[in-house]
């Protein structure tokens, strides 16, 4: 929460025994989860459980929701949603004051923002998605156009998917974040589906071969013990380009090590150079990666994702 919110909440903090653990507990049209239209209102009530009441609550939300008092605990507030709302799922809570310097926080709730209604189009920034070379991700901004001329932000709408036909060239994430993976070309497919009907848009992603072209655009390791290191795996790195490249910088995220023979002011035309690539976990988990290349062929560093697990 913001320092305004925090100013807000510190004039309306009351004192309560020592021993008061209140929780707060909030609901959203009496539920924990609850569907609403832009322009269209909701109820959230506020209680407490557990101890003493504060005197005044504060309920606060992100885009479209801001923050609202609840003067009495319990109690309710009701919330306009605007009727340019985006659409999506939004989390919402409740802070009061139990004492200087101690906030008492709710669990959250969610608010889903959507129209019952299919849009007449789906707009994007661009239907060709370009990148310069692998391992780059780019955002898509959906617009649903509706009939009553209204053009919300649909990114992260609940009535929203996105897929890929080739997640070997390119994956799409459930916000629309588009990756690519290694060269080649795919679709991406929106689809926004309600009851009443369904409106797609294909999105051409064109992922080219970089002019410093590795052999392989992932690495995966097996499990590995913490604090020990793996057998390295190898990446041969190839100049594609007419003239000489350099190679600026390697280097891995946190979890790898990387050891290399590039020549740091040219490689020829034509010429290749090795990476090793070693996985050394220092806890247990899933720990991915990165090994980013740096080198004059593309202001862009060259990023090929990692893979391992610590156990």
């Amino acid at each position: 929460m913001g320092t305004p919110v925090v100013a807000a909440l510190a004039s309306i903090l009351i004192l309560l025994p020592a021993h008061a653990q209140p929780r707060l507990v909030l609901t959203v049209n009496g539920a924990k989860r609850a569907t609403v239209a832009p322009g269209q209102a909701v109820t959230v009530h506020v209680a407490v459980s557990g101890g003493p009441a504060p005197a005044i609550a504060m309920v606060i939300g992100p885009d479209g929701i801001g923050s609202h008092p609840v003067r009495s605990v319990p109690g309710d507030v009701v919330i306009t949603i605007p009727k340019d709302a985006s659409l999506g799922p939004r989390r919402v809570g409740a802070l009061a004051g139990t004492k200087p310097g101690e906030i008492l926080e709710s669990d959250a709730v969610e608010l889903d923002v959507e129209r019952a209604d299919a849009p007449v189009s789906l707009w994007v920034q661009s239907p060709k998605v370009f990148f310069e070379h692998p391992g780059y991700e780019l955002p898509t901004l959906l617009v649903a156009r509706f009939a009553d001329g209204t053009s919300p932000d649909a990114r992260r709408s609940s009535r929203v998917r996105f897929t890929s036909s080739d997640e070997t060239v390119a994956t799409v994430n459930r916000e629309g974040l588009v990756r690519a993976v290694a060269p080649g070309r795919a679709t991406v497919t929106v689809l926004y589906r309600t009851d009443s009907g369904a409106v797609t848009l294909p999105l051409d992603v064109d992922v080219p071969a970089p002019r410093l072209a590795p052999s392989r655009y992932s690495l995966t390791f097996a499990e590995q013990a913490v604090g020990t290191a793996s057998a390295p795996q190898r990446i041969t790195l190839t100049n594609r380009a007419i003239g000489p490249i350099g190679i600026i910088e390697v280097k891995t995220t946190p979890y790898f090590a990387q050891t290399n023979d590039c020549p740091r002011e040219r490689l020829p035309a034509g010429a290749s150079c090795t990476i090793s690539v070693m996985f050394r976990p220092i806890t247990s988990g899933e720990g991915p990666g990165e090994l980013e290349i740096s080198h004059t062929a593309s202001a862009l560093p060259l990023t090929i994702p990692l893979r391992g697990i610590g156990r």
